[in-house]
């Protein structure tokens, strides 16, 4: 655990809320992880990124937002992996540097 935010309730005691349990708005997502809110919503609403309806807001665990992060992680990782160990082939591979032009030696007759 980060920390932990205190959440005033109306019997005046107290609730600590670890920043795994932390809800987030759909705003605070885009601008934690750089990205419009138009996007976050889209995440929501095919699914990708779980959330909570709260009244009339939509929320965003903190612990569902770093698995779908994490998720991000690994399937770059393996994109990684899987191009170091399958070389491109075929018409569509670019080809090799040639390095600087030199021209040839000329040959005197």
């Amino acid at each position: 655990m980060h920390g932990t935010d205190t959440l005033n309730t109306a019997t005046r005691s107290t609730v600590d809320l670890s920043d795994e349990q932390r809800a987030y708005k759909v705003k605070e997502v885009a601008q934690l992880i750089s990205v419009t809110e138009r996007y976050v919503w889209h995440l929501v609403g095919t699914g990708v990124l779980p959330s909570l309806k709260i009244g009339n807001s939509r929320r965003i665990l903190r612990s569902d937002l770093d698995a779908y992060l994490d998720s991000l992680r690994a399937d770059e990782q393996q994109a990684r992996e899987y191009a170091r160990t399958h070389p491109p082939s075929g018409p569509h591979t670019p080809p090799p540097p040639s390095g600087p032009r030199v021209p040839a030696p000329s040959q005197a007759a």
